[in-house]
């Protein structure tokens, strides 16, 4: 499923974007101005991979502009998601994998690690990037884990920020 606006004009999706229960289904949504989502979810039907979440607000905004913050983790944002899920639950094959980059010097700000889920049952996890290379990324007090389970491997973590704010953030991507 695919929605993109590289005009400067806004994505609202008033609903949720879903393409769950199949395999490796991926949502890519993309604005020259802000998205605004309820939640988007890519969870994987059992015994298929989860997909993956690639979200690109306000790529008309270049380094130098000004662009709001993207927020995930409360619904009906301007410029932001509700939730991301890209869970594989049942089987062995690797978890899905989410982006988000906000163009500009608007930055993202993540109000609960819970609005980001990535997992796997069995295997190596998924992978999250947040990107505001000329903005700053908020992360809240909790943690935000990508741990292996069962013993297999760890997802990854990449941030790509200006700065990095944390209020007694946690991230963890051990092997468990």
């Amino acid at each position: 499923k695919t929605a993109t606006n590289s005009d400067g004009n806004t994505i609202k999706i008033t609903g949720n974007a879903t393409a769950k229960n199949s395999s490796q289904q991926f949502i890519f949504l993309e604005a020259g101005g802000n998205i605004g989502v309820n939640v988007v979810n890519v969870d994987a039907a059992p015994g298929q991979n989860a997909g993956g979440i690639n979200i690109r607000a306000n790529t008309a905004k270049g380094g130098g502009q000004n662009s709001p913050t993207f927020m995930v983790g409360s619904a009906g944002q301007a410029n932001g998601v509700q939730s991301l899920s890209a869970v594989n639950a049942v089987t062995q094959f690797g978890g899905g994998f989410v982006y988000v980059r906000n163009g500009g010097k608007g930055g993202i700000q993540l109000l609960s690690p819970s609005a980001i889920s990535i997992s796997v049952a069995q295997g190596r996890n998924g992978a999250l990037y947040l990107d505001s290379r000329h903005g700053n990324i908020t992360l809240p007090a909790g943690k935000l884990s990508l741990d292996g389970q069962n013993g297999n491997g760890a997802g990854s973590i990449i941030i790509n920020a200006n700065k990095i704010i944390t209020n007694n953030s946690e991230i963890s991507v051990d092997d468990v």
